[in-house]
């Protein structure tokens, strides 16, 4: 922590912090009720990694893969675009959550990637891009007694949340030599998270109306990252990323507002081509979230994200390739129930085709990516995971 203040919080936005983490704690005794993941209920939400399918497909992170940039983590990745274009990913899922009181399967959908590419003079690439940070879409539903009179009646709060944390990134790549490359970027966290508590009463002849809450607090942060990559003869990419982000502005709509110490993060990764047609990818993240403190009633772990992958691409035509991929890989995530930390783990298969264009050239990139995962431990977090997800990706160049 330095000797600094992690989180630092107005006298107005006290009681709103303690109000949240009451509803947090009333979390272990609540059914799900529909969610991405219920653990994005806790702290700042889930991490998720702002990269397309064929990154998702070879270990979810996406670093010093070789062709069009998978992920927005190293914008030294860029250095390989050659023609101006556009990538989109697109992720549905669908997850069964267990609780001790339940569970429950839910379908989300969300959108981990844009990004815009636009070479410039041969040797520097200029690249915009919006990418997945921190995910808080999800709800429960809690039954307790409350006293009325000299009796006691059911009441039922249904508490939902939608919305979460993006990064915005501007960045360039430029090649040093023809085996270095050299990236920079800046950029914004920016978000918004929307929770709604309903309360009902099951008992119908109590006279009591029902009524609804809503708090919406809104996100802001600026962040830099450099990073570089280099290539060993002329098979093998390697590569890294430092990003630092400052201090999370909380708003809330009457004018609360704190102010929370965001990580550092280091990315690195490498892969080699083993055969004309046989590559093998590498990727890690660190996260520095302990330096965060607590945040309603979370006390964040450092996480740590390994991953990765094996493509083939022996599947071809005169005009196409089609790759094959498969992967794996294991991560923790910040905030969790319980005392112990909570893991994510998940195996990857996917396939991509090169619609038009050559390896070297894309016009037109076609990539999907199919996971099978689990986050949590119902015995050490007081709540598990398993889940279905896919993501889809399209990039498209200009000829």
């Amino acid at each position: 922590m330095s000797g600094r203040q992690a989180v630092r919080v107005s006298g107005s936005m006290l009681p709103r912090l303690l109000r949240a983490a009451a509803v947090l704690a009333l979390l272990a005794t609540a059914a799900p009720a529909g969610a991405q993941s219920l653990f994005g209920s806790r702290g700042l939400g889930v991490m998720v990694a702002p990269s397309e399918a064929r990154a998702a497909a070879l270990g979810g992170l996406g670093v010093s893969l070789p062709g069009v940039a998978g992920s927005m983590l190293n914008p030294a990745d860029a250095a390989d675009v050659n023609r101006r274009g556009v990538t989109a990913a697109i992720q549905p899922s669908s997850t069964e959550i267990e609780t001790d009181e339940g569970s429950d399967g839910v379908d989300a959908t969300r959108f981990p990637l844009v990004q815009v590419s636009l070479p410039v003079r041969g040797r520097a690439v200029l690249t915009a891009g919006y990418g997945a940070f921190l995910d808080q879409n999800w709800g429960v539903t809690n039954r307790t007694r409350e006293p009325l009179g000299d009796d006691t009646v059911t009441a039922v709060d249904e508490i939902t949340s939608r919305g979460g944390i993006a990064q915005g990134r501007l960045g360039a790549a430029f090649n040093v030599t023809d085996d270095l490359a050299i990236g920079a970027a800046i950029g914004l966290l920016t978000g918004s998270a929307t929770r709604n508590t309903f309360r009902f009463f099951e008992d119908d002849d109590v006279g009591l109306t029902p009524f609804e809450t809503e708090v919406r607090t809104t996100y802001t942060a600026p962040l830099a990252s450099l990073g570089a990559r280099y290539r060993v003869g002329s098979a093998v990419l390697v590569g890294g990323a430092v990003t630092w982000t400052g201090d999370l502005s909380l708003s809330e709509g009457d004018g609360s507002d704190a102010d929370v110490a965001m990580p550092l993060q280091v990315v690195a990764g490498a892969s080699a081509r083993l055969l004309e047609d046989l590559l093998v990818a590498v990727s890690t993240r660190w996260s520095g979230w302990s330096a965060t403190d607590e945040l309603d009633g979370s006390t964040p772990d450092d996480v740590l994200e390994v991953g990765g992958g094996i493509e083939w691409n022996g599947i071809t035509t005169t005009r196409r390739a089609f790759p094959v991929r498969i992967g794996g890989r294991w991560g923790g995530q910040p905030f969790g129930f319980g005392t112990e930390p909570v893991s994510e783990r998940a195996l990857s298969l996917g396939v991509g085709a090169r619609l038009a264009g050559t390896d070297e050239t894309p016009f037109a990139l076609v990539d999907l990516a199919l996971e099978r995962g689990s986050r949590g431990d119902l015995g050490d977090n007081g709540l598990a995971e398993t889940f279905w997800r896919a993501t889809l990706s399209v990039s498209l160049f200009s000829q």
